[in-house]
């Protein structure tokens, strides 16, 4: 399976899995999150969703524009797209750690994010290692 994680933001932080091997990254370029996405046909599009108190700073409007790009892509593209709550990640974090390969917090949630993905229903999809 292809997969993407998308940690939003004007640091976005990315997780891929490609077969069995994960990858991380971080841009603060959104025509390459575009590129990103629209390049690869991803099984499923994953992101952070993003959670106001009916009130947003300009980094928070910069996330919400974000998100926007990322539905609009995958509705373009016709990739399966995925929203989870931030908390959704937080089970995930050591398991993310433990991989070694994330470097920095946006990376490190995106792939928390994946994780959680993959663990959706309880039980373990596509992830071998603990």
């Amino acid at each position: 399976m292809l997969l993407i994680a998308i940690d939003p933001g004007v640091t976005t932080g990315i997780a891929v899995k490609i077969g069995d091997k994960y990858q991380t990254l971080r841009t603060v370029d959104t025509n390459a999150i575009w590129s990103l996405l629209a390049n690869s046909k991803w099984d499923a599009v994953i992101y952070e969703d993003f959670l106001t108190m009916n009130r947003a700073s300009s980094a928070g409007m910069h996330t919400i524009h974000v998100i926007g790009g990322i539905k609009a892509i995958c509705e373009l593209y016709k990739l399966t797209v995925y929203r989870q709550a931030p908390v959704k990640r937080i089970k995930y974090m050591t398991r993310a750690k433990n991989l070694g390969i994330a470097h920095g917090t946006h990376e490190l949630d995106a792939l928390a994010h994946l994780l959680a993905w993959e663990y959706r229903d309880g039980t373990c999809l596509l992830y071998t290692s603990d």
